[in-house]
């Protein structure tokens, strides 16, 4: 890969990883298709690019990391530490699946538009927010991280399915906004350590 290839990677990640879009599945058009990465290899690529955006979500949640460092008994810690686990439960699984399955480009491409198509789909959804990062349950926790492990996925917007989800379980759309990119970083880790 050429160094001008890896900046435009670099700055289409940057943009699509904030909106609902997933950057994962748009990186990986953008390799399969104009750069002629062969699929299992943009894939790898993909999860590697998702760095940049944690390092960027460190930054921004510096103080709420901060707070769960120093209140390790905090609802916010419970709720990175029991979605991490559940990530684990949906994302290891349909990591060792597809990573296999990519194979022709044409393929490949037609599985990320469609999971583009039911992402778009779930957007739809939404639900009443009244609650906030101190009322979710464990049960809230453990849903959010069974969706964020399809996230695997490329097409599967992590950020898009988290929010929704999120929402439809009528938390306040700050706090999980929130919730959504601070739960992103040990999925993004466990995603680099595993690939």
């Amino acid at each position: 890969m050429e160094v001008w290839q890896g900046a435009v990677l670099g700055i289409l990640q940057g943009i699509t990883e904030w909106l609902p879009i997933s950057s994962e599945g748009q990186g990986m058009i953008a390799m399969i298709n104009w750069l002629g990465i062969p699929p299992a290899d943009a894939f790898s690529f993909s999860i590697f690019l998702h760095l940049g955006t944690m390092m960027a979500v460190l930054i921004r949640f510096r103080h709420e990391f901060r707070g769960i460092v120093r209140e390790i008994d905090s609802k916010l810690t419970r709720t990175v530490v029991v979605s991490a686990f559940f990530t684990g439960i949906t994302g290891i699984p349909f990591y060792l699946l597809f990573k296999e399955s990519f194979t022709g480009g044409k393929q490949s491409t037609v599985l990320i538009g469609l999971l583009l198509v039911l992402t778009g789909l779930l957007l739809r959804f939404r639900g009443t927010a009244s609650r906030g990062t101190k009322d979710m349950t464990l049960l809230d926790m453990a849903v959010l991280g069974l969706v964020q492990g399809f996230s695997i996925l490329p097409g599967v917007s992590r950020s898009g399915t988290t929010l929704t989800v999120l929402l439809m379980r009528g938390i306040r759309q700050e706090d999980a906004l929130m919730i959504s990119f601070i739960i992103s970083v040990p999925a993004v880790l466990g995603a680099i350590v595993l690939d």
